[in-house]
């Protein structure tokens, strides 16, 4: 609404961002350009930036931020849940080809060729610091 429509769509389209992102905790930024059959597992804590183009049958897990200058996501994409997936170089995308798995608790600033699986190493180091 808010992109192809008229004067009144694009107000009308704008509050329903707003609403939605007040009732769900999610943000889906004006601009951000999204295909068919995107879903949104578990609510909450989700944010999409404007200059965002995800492709078709798109799945994002909660607490994830897809942001910063340029992000291209190819179609049957999988974002697990606490990822971070950010750009920022404004002339040059970040592209995340088709097919591909991104692991909970990853942090994404290079391209991902297609039909991979991507996640970020966790150590099971516990480091508690004493006063």
């Amino acid at each position: 609404m808010y992109c192809h429509g008229n004067k009144k769509q694009k107000e009308i389209g704008f509050k329903l961002g707003q609403k939605v992102n007040i009732r769900y905790g999610i943000e889906i930024m004006i601009g951000a350009k999204i295909g068919y059959n995107f879903t949104i597992d578990h609510s909450s804590g989700i944010v999409i930036g404007a200059s965002a183009v995800i492709g078709k049958n798109f799945s994002i897990r909660q607490n994830t931020t897809i942001g910063g200058c340029n992000v291209n996501i190819g179609n049957n994409v999988f974002i697990g849940p606490n990822s971070c997936i950010v750009s920022c170089t404004p002339n040059q995308p970040l592209v995340i080809g088709d097919n591909v798995t991104v692991g909970a608790i990853s942090f994404i600033n290079k391209d991902i060729p297609d039909n991979c699986t991507v996640y970020t190493e966790k150590t099971n180091k516990i480091i508690i610091n004493l006063k």
